[in-house]
């Protein structure tokens, strides 16, 4: 869906191996070093050396907090750019993007040029290049070219109110309610407390849904000014925080997805209705023209208000029930496509092939 995904799984699963090493510590450290035959004098040694200081727990804490607060920061700033680069490459004039990317364009570019002396941006944001970008907006709109570090760019921590604020100058408003309907964390909450109703909880204020994003925040910008740190979580805590952002982007992932889909429509293969689906995720419909290939987008337009779009990658084509690679479309052309999200006959569809 989103390279910036793949890489924040590997970056997590890196802070759980860490968290892993840490107990692994432990275990040596809690050893009768006297018992270790060959070893003892190294296990002393490396004993000796931990028991010298007591500030293990606080560095341990300290890293995994930063670790995992700067893996989402980082996360959230790539979607934005990998997002823009998508809508980008299937709307073909300035004046055709959201209208909030075109009031907001001008506006952020500005201030990116402001802060481009900053440490933060001294290698990756040059002025010029800003200014040539906005000029081509307005000078050769079918050519434009957006300043995407401009929308990414945000002066406060990502506690839930700035990721809401951020993408709503996107066009997206409510990203809150497009995380209550995303299936990577809702099955996160589900299945963390089988006790818990889950349609009262999703109903619940943004405080409490999105309280351990907002205490990331905190307790990252507690640890970054150097403030006293009173209640360092435990490792189980910590891995729970870890589980918990890892359903977070991968949600925000999924709406960010099916928010970008209707921008694609525009380069779209229209498929129409299913004539037939099967086990929600095989799809059979007439290609009377156009072309289709494994890898492509299937787009699935919905008739749920709260989410209109849903679509994902063509896995399988099937022709008279033969796998193919590519299917050519012609009079009396069916295909079956195989895909990974929930399909229903009453969907209209069109397929995409993504740049």
């Amino acid at each position: 869906m989103w390279n910036c995904s793949v890489r924040m799984a590997g970056e997590l699963n890196f802070l759980r191996h860490y968290l892993d090493g840490l107990d692994k510590q432990d275990y040596l450290l809690g050893l009768k070093a006297e018992a270790c035959g060959d070893c003892t004098k190294q296990i002393k040694q490396f004993q000796d050396h931990f028991r010298s200081s007591n500030n293990k727990t606080h560095y341990e804490y300290t890293t995994v907090i930063i670790s995992l607060y700067g893996y989402l920061e980082r996360f959230i700033e790539d979607l934005i750019s990998e997002y823009l680069s998508l809508i980008s490459d299937h709307i073909n004039t300035f004046a055709e993007l959201p209208k909030s990317i075109q009031d907001k364009h001008f506006d952020l570019s500005v201030e990116l040029v402001r802060k481009a002396d900053s440490q933060r941006y001294a290698d990756s944001v040059r002025p010029p290049e800003i200014i040539a970008r906005l000029h081509a907006c307005f000078q050769t709109p079918e050519k434009y070219e957006l300043n995407h570090q401009a929308f990414s760019h945000h002066s406060a921590n990502f506690r839930q109110s700035v990721v809401r604020t951020t993408f709503a100058t996107l066009g997206i408003s409510d990203i809150g309610q497009l995380l209550r309907q995303a299936e990577p964390f809702t099955c996160f909450l589900s299945g963390e407390d089988t006790e818990r109703d889950l349609e009262i909880y999703l109903a619940g204020q943004d405080d409490v849904l999105f309280a351990r994003l907002n205490d990331l925040a905190d307790r990252r910008n507690d640890l970054a000014h150097g403030a006293p740190v009173d209640d360092i979580l435990s490792r189980d805590l910590l891995r729970s925080y870890i589980a918990f952002i890892e359903a977070y982007s991968s949600g925000l992932a999924l709406a960010i997805y099916e928010s970008a889909l209707p921008s694609l429509l525009n380069r779209a293969v229209r498929l129409g209705n299913a004539i037939e689906v099967y086990n929600s995720s095989i799809v059979c419909v007439d290609l009377p023209t156009g072309q289709i290939t494994v890898g492509d987008t299937l787009i699935a337009k919905t008739r749920d208000q709260r989410r209109p779009f849903k679509g994902g990658r063509i896995n399988e084509i099937q022709r008279d029930r033969t796998p193919l690679i590519t299917v050519d479309g012609g009079p009396g052309v069916r295909v079956g496509m195989s895909v990974d999200f929930g399909v229903k006959e009453n969907h209209e569809f069109s397929s995409v092939r993504l740049r």
